[in-house]
This record gives structure tokens, C-alpha cells and sequence, in this order.
């Protein structure tokens, strides 16, 4: 058996600021390959060995580092896999990589640039398995080599092994491809996800057995699934080649989103391992996202930011119930007492003069557009527009507070369990309400207005 102390990186401290400075400079540059590595090694964490402890527990990973198995050499054997029947997996691997003028080295030079080689002898053996095994995952998921294919390829790698490193990529990846290519770029991202979460762990394979294997039965036999939304927009056949662009405020909207609801949730993740359970600081420190967008909103473009908001407002609500609740009831009456604090923002914005609806509205239709923004505004200081806006505000405040009544009453008189799987639903539900009567409500007081 191997000892502990071979099974653990070298280096498991997380640097975000290093990571998100590599971030930066991939995106200007994907083709910097070693930029990959810096942020795998500034995130990682504790998924390497968690990833390497799966590894080594398993029959055929215990017997590829008893054996010293290095797949490198087997990979860059191209006079062998070129020998092998057209359709078997190491023959495709070969023309791919000829094709795309790649090589095994390159990915290792690239990780020696970032130095990440480092750790004991077995783990060096992993992770020069992992860097060898992303071409031969681009052969075996049908992903390509554009960026939207190595983006999806990452979503399937981070749904297979959730290193927090590649998840920082993906959506960084997919900010960029909401801007850039819209919500069927996006969906393909997340179709990649999906698929890398229902395939077998590709990283668990005898890979040096399965290379003479007919490609389309171990696609089978993996359980890896067609891309059929990247091939969509990736194809050059595809209608229309380049996907159409999405209005500014959508845009800024699902970047808002992503950034207020999935980077709050990433960080408490990432966070969370290093705390006692009963801790408030992952909690806090996840509150720095949406506090540090809702600054940066108002601050350079002098917009507020409704989703940072809202999600502030609940992360702050969370620590409170985490630091006060004595008991499970207590914190449950807590948790059902979140849309009352919502609602609580909505009537103080709207008794303030600045209804939150009118934010809301403002950068769902304008986003960071100063002409779209300042034509906005200028429709916005109509009587028939404010009042419009106030009375919405206010209807969100009554639904929200009655919102927190019904959950009160549920988490009073139902099992803790069910509660938690019905209060997700109400909540949903209210939101949904919400939104198609405001959009509905909007609708209706414009074409009075234009009588």
C-alpha cells in the first residue's frame, strides 16, 4: 500500500489572486497553454489528492503505479498507434495529433513553465498520466480544438474530477462566451458538463489496453455521449456560422448571474474545508464576491447591480442565522425568514426614491451601454414610468414577505427534511410569478402610455 505521504501534493494552499491573474492572461491568449497550469496549481486545493487517493484505490491504478506505467512514451509511439485499424482509438489519437501538429511533450514543457512539476515519484507518474490523457480525451469526447471545444472539454474534465482550478476557467470561459457567442455557446459548455458527469472516470482507464479498442464501442461502453450542441455551432455548416450576438442587457444580466450566483457558491467551496462546520467565515468570505461586484458596478459605471444585491443581502442573512441560531429550528426559521429580508431591500429602496424594479429593468434592457443606458433613464423620469416602477418595487415586497410567511409556517409544521425540498420550490415558484407579472404588468403600462 502506498504511504500517506506520497498520496498529497506538494502544495495544496490556494492563491486566487495568482489564478486570476493567469485567468487574465488566457483569455487574451488561449493558445498560452502554460497559463492552464498556473491556475491549476494556484486552485487545486486538495483535488489532486483526492483525485490521485481515487486513483491509487483502485485495481487498475494500484497496478499502473506498482508496474511504474508511464503512458507518455506509449502515446508518443506514433509508428505503433499509425500500424493500428483505422476506427480503433490509437489510430484516431494518431491523426489527431498529427493533424493538429501536437505533441505529448508540449504539455509537459508547458507544466514544467508553470512549475508544477513537483511530489513524490507516484505522483509525478499521475500527473504526467493526467497531462497525457487531455488529447486522448479530445479524441474520445469528440471535442475539438477551437476554444469553444477546449472549454467544453474542460467542463466534461471538471464534472469528471472537480479540481476548483478548471472550474475558474469554465467560467471565465463562459462570461466571455455569453458576450461573445450567446446562450448556444453557453449550452454547449454546459452539455460538456453534463456529459463528463454521467461517462465513466476516463481517469481510472487502462488506457495503454484500450488504445486497439474500436473508438465507437468504448465511446459506448464509457457512456460518453455525442456532442450534439458543440458540433451545432462548431460545424462551419451550421446556420448561422457565427451565433448571433445577444442584446447588451441579457448579456450583462447572465454576467451578473454567474458572477453573483456561482461565484459565492465556488468560494464557500473552496473555503468551507479549511473552516470548523460551525464557522462563519466561508460564508463571509463568499460575501466578498457579490460586495465586490456591486462596488465595481457602482464605482466604474456608476450602475447598480440588482443581482449582487439580492445575492449580498441573502449571504448576509446566512452568516447572521449562523451565528445566532442556537438550535436546527432556529436556524430553519432563519433560513424561511430570507425573502422578508429581500423584501425588507425592495420597500427601503422603493421609500428611498430608487425602486430596485427600475434597476432591475435598467440593466436587463441597457446593460453597460451608455447609450441604451442614457436612453433608459430618460424614458425612466416619466411620471407614468416612476410610478410604474415604485408599484412593481412594492409588489415584490408584499409577494416576498408573504413569500417568508408560508415558509415560516411549512418549516413550523413539517419535517426539517421535507421542508428543505419543498422551501426551494416555493421559492422558485414566487420568483417565477414574479418575473412573468412584471414583465406582463411592464407591458400593459407601456401601450397605455403610447395612447
Amino acid at each position: 500500500m502506498l504511504a500517506q505521504s506520497t498520496l498529497e501534493p506538494v502544495d495544496s494552499r490556494l492563491r486566487p489572486l495568482a489564478a486570476l491573474g493567469a485567468v487574465r492572461r488566457l483569455m487574451k491568449n488561449p493558445d498560452d497553454t502554460a497559463q492552464v497550469f498556473v491556475i491549476l496549481k494556484a486552485m487545486r486545493g486538495g483535488a489532486m489528492g483526492r483525485a490521485f487517493r481515487r486513483f491509487a484505490a483502485s485495481p487498475t491504478g494500484a497496478r499502473i503505479l506498482a508496474e511504474g506505467r508511464d503512458l507518455v512514451p506509449v502515446l508518443e509511439d506514433h509508428d505503433r498507434l499509425g500500424a493500428l485499424p483505422e476506427g480503433t482509438l490509437g489510430r484516431a489519437y494518431r491523426n489527431f495529433m498529427v493533424r493538429e501538429n501536437l505533441s505529448v511533450a508540449g504539455l509537459a514543457e508547458a507544466a514544467e513553465a508553470a512549475g508544477d512539476m513537483a511530489g513524490s515519484s507516484a505522483l509525478r507518474l499521475f500527473r504526467a498520466r493526467m497531462r497525457a490523457m487531455h488529447d486522448l480525451s479530445h479524441v474520445m469526447t469528440g471535442y475539438g480544438r477551437d476554444p469553444l471545444g477546449e472549454l467544453c472539454l474542460l467542463a466534461f474534465s471538471f464534472a469528471q474530477t472537480p479540481n476548483p482550478g478548471i472550474g475558474l476557467i469554465v467560467l471565465m470561459g463562459l462570461l466571455k462566451s455569453l458576450r461573445a457567442g450567446g446562450w448556444k455557446v453557453a449550452a454547449a459548455v454546459v452539455e460538456g458538463w453534463r456529459h463528463g458527469h454521467a461517462a465513466a472516470w476516463l481517469a481510472g482507464q487502462d488506457w495503454e489496453a484500450l488504445l486497439d479498442q474500436p473508438l465507437d464501442a468504448l465511446r459506448a461502453r464509457l457512456a460518453i455521449a455525442p456532442p450534439r450542441r458543440y458540433r451545432a455551432v462548431a460545424t462551419p455548416a451550421a446556420k448561422p456560422a457565427v451565433p448571433r450576438r445577444l442584446p447588451a442587457g441579457l448579456v450583462s444580466l447572465g454576467r451578473s448571474l454567474l458572477i453573483n450566483l456561482l461565484g459565492p457558491w465556488l468560494i464557500y467551496r473552496l473555503a468551507a474545508p479549511h473552516f470548523a462546520a460551525a464557522s462563519a467565515l466561508p460564508l463571509l468570505l463568499s460575501a466578498l464576491v457579490p460586495a465586490g461586484d456591486l462596488a465595481w458596478q457602482f464605482v466604474k459605471q456608476r450602475m447598480v447591480d440588482v443581482v449582487a444585491i439580492i445575492s449580498l443581502v441573502q449571504l448576509c442573512v446566512s452568516i447572521a442565522i449562523t451565528l445566532l441560531a442556537g438550535d436546527a429550528q432556529l436556524a430553519l426559521d432563519g433560513h424561511a425568514l430570507m425573502p422578508a429580508a429581500l423584501g425588507l431591500v425592495f420597500a427601503l429602496s422603493a421609500l428611498a426614491g430608487m425602486p430596485l424594479i427600475q434597476a432591475l429593468a435598467r440593466q436587463s434592457m441597457a446593460g453597460d451601454d451608455p447609450e441604451k443606458q442614457a436612453r433608459f433613464d430618460a424614458v425612466a423620469v416619466r411620471p407614468g414610468a416612476r410610478r410604474t416602477f415604485l408599484r412593481l418595487t412594492l409588489a415584490w415586497t408584499a409577494a416576498l414577505m408573504a413569500e417568508a410567511v408560508l415558509l415560516l409556517l411549512a418549516c413550523n409544521r413539517m419535517a426539517a427534511d421535507d421542508y428543505l425540498l419543498v422551501s426551494p420550490l416555493v421559492s422558485y415558484g414566487v420568483l417565477g410569478l414574479l418575473i412573468w407579472a412584471s414583465i406582463a404588468y411592464g407591458k400593459r403600462a407601456a401601450a397605455r402610455a403610447a395612447v
